[in-house]
């Protein structure tokens, strides 16, 4: 019953996709083919510009460059059927394998099959996931794409640990997402502190073998984060600048964004939309409430109600080794992500947490494979309660609102 309801999902997730075009990656990538990093003819004719970035009379894109390179060997396919919706293709293709990345993360962490599948559909239904992989919204393709990385390389960790391929890998999430790529914290911790508790004498003892390891880990990291800034500079002469000083954006945000793109004012707002914002009621012009009852606020929705059943976390204490070091790349990720000046608008759920939910998981799941954590029926129908919750929301009150926003 299960791998049905995975299943049924997955498939209302592609009619879903397929509903909203989007082609700006299409056209990034179609850019960088001509040798150029601007995407002023998307806009030609159009008023939507809303998330791109102006600087010297050109148009770019904040968000990592990886998707549309991604992108490049399926042009002539592309160009050559006429595809206009190749994102929504590549949604389904990132979400199928993200589910199998996370099945396979499960039984790497002990669970049995039955576990397993009970944390692909928490994770793929009953989480702010669903928000994303409903949709083949531009950002929303980085937000999958960095969440296939990071699943990746997780496994790679469980599994054979090639340090110069987890360095590789999330050197992917980083291009794709930056702040999914500062989850590399979670590997140096290990590196350094392998399975005992955080200990200096012990970290200095092995410090010859730890330290080739943390080179073949941050080699390929470094290379790439050396190619980012080379890629910034190239666009707006500042090797740490992405596009978000030049966003164009207006209203809240904009007001956000000069304060700076991060800064301890933006603290506040991040930690109530991320942990305590709540739907909205929906009423008629008469004061009755109307359908769909209840609609999501724009900003965000607090991850405790999109995925109520993390709260069973509290009872790992994090006391272990494994544990702590994902507690604190989480809380790191966390940080950086509450000091921007955005909190992810046009959207379900916090979706910025998906740069560190992989961890969240993880811990879950070594929870309930020790013991500490138990997948009773409780628990269980949490679960369950959660994806039907989250499928009204996206079904009801979501996607009326994409499917209303322009397409090119």
């Amino acid at each position: 019953m299960i791998a049905v309801l995975i299943f049924a999902g997955f498939a209302l997730s592609s009619f879903f996709v397929f509903q909203v075009t989007d082609v700006y990656w299409q056209v990034i990538a179609q850019s960088f083919l001509e040798g150029k990093m601007n995407m002023n003819e998307l806009f030609i004719g159009s008023q939507f510009i809303n998330d791109f970035a102006i600087f010297e009379g050109r148009v770019y894109f904040p968000l990592g460059p990886l998707p549309a390179l991604m992108f490049i060997p399926f042009m002539p396919i592309i160009q050559l059927l006429d595809i206009r919706n190749f994102q929504s293709i590549f949604v389904i293709a990132m979400n199928t394998i993200n589910i199998w990345l996370l099945f396979s993360l499960a039984r790497k962490c002990k669970l049995t099959t039955q576990q397993a599948l009970w944390m692909v559909l928490a994770f793929f239904l009953g989480s702010v996931y669903i928000g994303v992989a409903f949709f083949s919204l531009t950002s929303y393709v980085s937000h999958v794409l960095a969440t296939l990385w990071v699943l990746a390389a997780l496994n790679e960790f469980f599994g054979r640990r090639r340090y110069w391929f987890i360095g590789l890998l999330m050197s992917f999430a980083f291009a794709t997402r930056q702040t999914a790529g500062l989850g590399i914290a979670f590997f140096m911790l290990y590196i350094f502190f392998e399975q005992s508790e955080l200990d200096i004498f012990r970290a200095l003892k092995y410090f010859r073998t730890r330290s080739q390891n943390l080179l073949r880990l941050l080699l390929p990291f470094a290379l790439m984060v050396v190619l980012l800034m080379m890629y910034n500079f190239v666009r707006f002469h500042n090797i740490f600048e992405s596009g978000y000083s030049y966003q164009l954006i207006t209203g809240t945000l904009k007001e956000f964004r000069d304060i700076g793109v991060f800064h301890i004012h933006h603290v506040l707002f991040n930690v109530y939309h991320s942990l305590f914002a709540l739907p909205r009621l929906v009423y008629d012009s008469n004061g009755h409430l109307s359908f769909p009852f209840v609609w999501v606020s724009g900003f965000g929705m607090s991850m405790l109600f999109t995925s109520p059943y993390l709260v069973w976390l509290r009872r790992m204490n994090f006391r272990d080794p494994l544990s702590q070091k994902l507690l604190i790349t989480v809380i790191l990720i966390f940080g950086v992500l509450m000091a921007f000046f955005a909190s992810g608008t046009h959207q379900y759920g916090y979706r910025y947490s998906l740069d560190f939910l992989p961890y969240l998981f993880t811990a879950l799941m070594f929870g309930i494979a020790s013991g500490r954590i138990a997948l009773s029926k409780r628990l269980q129908t949490v679960i369950m309660l959660s994806v039907l919750v989250n499928l009204y929301f996206v079904i009801f009150s979501v996607f009326p609102i994409f499917t209303a926003w322009p397409t090119f």
